[in-house]
């Protein structure tokens, strides 16, 4: 029911700003709610975790993990002020009471986080360089990546000397869409 609402705030929303691609948006349900669930999927988010969804542009995947995981807290952070006031809004209208939505960098957030997501936000190595002191010490990053990772992951390898875990969704959803589809594992070393 509240997934069903979310997916009809999106589309409102998404006539307004871009937040999914418009050539997605009749397929929001595979293409964008079913892929951010598949965090949900691997077990990783315990109740009382601390999950930061870097780059969550409309809410994703974010809005529908808080909806999956009401005992779990979820902070969504974006850069871009008119994405986070419309995931704001829909946080609202849901009565999502697990879900704290930001209008900065990630850089800038002053706290550490059990789970650390994002859903094709930018490199592997990127993305942990700006994050990588957000994460809790038993913390780990489950990142939703599509394509060939191959080089993306040996390069991330080389400079962190970090293990990958790399699995494909197409394990959990047999369409098309998800044949090319990730979830990206990283734990951080104990110090």
């Amino acid at each position: 029911e509240s997934l069903a609402l979310y997916i009809e705030l999106l589309k409102s929303w998404n006539e307004k700003i871009n937040l999914v691609s418009r050539k997605d948006i009749d397929e929001l349900e595979e293409k964008h709610i079913l892929h951010a669930l598949a965090v949900f999927k691997t077990g990783e988010i315990k109740p009382g975790f601390k999950v930061l969804d870097v780059g969550t542009g409309g809410g994703l995947p974010g809005i529908p993990l808080a909806i999956a995981l009401p005992d779990s807290y979820f902070v969504l952070v974006d850069s871009i002020g008119k994405k986070i006031t419309a995931t704001q809004d829909m946080v609202n209208q849901l009565g999502l009471k697990n879900v704290v939505c930001l209008n900065q960098r990630v850089e800038s957030i002053n706290d550490n986080f059990d789970i650390i997501t994002g859903r094709a936000v930018t490199r592997l190595t990127e993305f942990y360089k700006f994050t990588r002191y957000k994460l809790q010490k038993h913390g780990k990053y489950i990142l939703l990546k599509g394509g060939d990772l191959k080089e993306e992951i040996k390069e991330f390898e080389n400079f962190s000397k970090l293990k990958t875990l790399s699995f494909p969704l197409y394990s959990y959803f047999q369409t098309p869409f998800f044949e090319t589809k990730f979830i990206v594992k990283i734990k951080k070393k104990k110090d």
